[in-house]
């Protein structure tokens, strides 16, 4: 398959048994380490404000993070962002890109 002229070369129909465990555990490491170092950056004042003001125990608090929220993410990062770098990079290089993206949008000092 081809996407813009590039040659595909990623399957996305089989994983590698042993790949799963060591990305289980590749996550879980990357992110204690992520939350040592968050704790040495203290957040912004606006920041936290924001947060304080999302997460409130009503039920538009909890439609707009849990439900609205991904959606949005879903349709910005797969649906615009990556589908753009589709058309002028190879695929492998769109997706880390992509990927990179994604993961500085969800970025918490």
């Amino acid at each position: 398959e081809k996407q813009q002229g590039y040659p595909s070369t990623i399957n996305y129909n089989k994983i590698e048994g042993w790949l799963i465990p060591v990305l289980i555990i590749a996550a879980t490491a990357f992110s204690i380490i992520l939350e040592r170092i968050s704790v040495l950056l203290p957040m912004p004042l606006k920041v936290r404000e924001i947060f304080e003001r999302v997460f409130t125990k009503d039920l538009f608090s909890f439609m707009s993070v849990v439900i609205i929220a991904p959606i949005v993410e879903e349709i910005l990062c797969r649906g615009i962002i990556l589908k753009g770098l589709l058309k002028n990079y190879a695929p492998n290089k769109a997706i880390i890109i992509s990927a990179i993206l994604f993961s500085v949008l969800h970025l918490n000092p």
